[in-house]
């Protein structure tokens, strides 16, 4: 149960392992590079404690890994429905075509997009070679979809004010971006685990690079 993870909503959140990118900050790393060797909730119990908790709950939060490379995830998300909840997705935006089914299929009601940094530096901030027409498909397609947002973990000197920049220009007309403070705690590439998270003031600065581009705020 979480109070934290979908705005003004009672959720419980729901981790799918395996992910298609290899960020360095990633706090999920262990389900992300090793979901075999993770300790797995079976699917009936899954369903079993939902069942049992749809009185009380608003919705689900779907996230990972990468939700969207679980060829199961639209039969979860089908179940969820089917119980009278709502779904939030939690995606990096690489599988366009799974986003417009599960739109066009009514199994989302939010949908939160990391858009991992500028275009030219993808590739250096998820740790491999992204099909970058998939990820700007996603942003049309969330942008169009009613309830959204976009993030943007800001990594220090990988996540740069120019970057920032470029991003708000990528999401204008988009209803919500937030930058997320860095946490070096936990993260993939051990070297991260020495930078240091931005001052409050910082993170203020950097908000004030999308004024006027796109409705933006920081949390962290």
């Amino acid at each position: 149960m979480s109070l934290t993870d979908w705005d003004d909503k009672v959720s419980a959140v729901l981790f799918l392992g395996g992910c298609n990118y290899r960020c360095p900050y990633c706090h999920n790393w262990q389900i992300v590079e090793s979901p075999d060797g993770v300790d797995d909730v079976p699917l009936d119990e899954v369903k079993a404690y939902l069942k049992e908790s749809a009185s009380w709950l608003d919705g689900v939060v779907i996230t990972g890994g990468e939700p969207t490379q679980d060829p199961e995830l639209l039969t979860l998300a089908a179940y969820i429905k089917s119980l009278g909840l709502q779904v939030k997705l939690d995606t990096n935006g690489s599988e366009p075509d799974v986003l417009e089914e599960l739109i066009g299929r009514h199994l989302v009601d939010y949908i939160a997009m990391d858009v991992k940094n500028s275009f030219g530096k993808y590739a250096e901030t998820v740790g491999t070679l992204p099909d970058l027409d998939d990820v700007k498909k996603s942003i049309e397609i969330v942008m169009d979809f009613a309830a959204h947002e976009f993030r943007t973990t800001v990594v220090p000197d990988l996540v740069e004010e120019e970057d920032i920049v470029k991003i708000c220009g990528y999401l204008r007309g988009a209803q919500r971006y937030i930058l997320q403070r860095y946490h070096p705690e936990n993260v993939l590439n051990k070297e991260y685990a020495e930078i240091m998270p931005q001052r409050d003031d910082e993170m203020e600065h950097l908000v004030s690079l999308c004024e006027g581009k796109v409705p933006v705020t920081w949390r962290g």
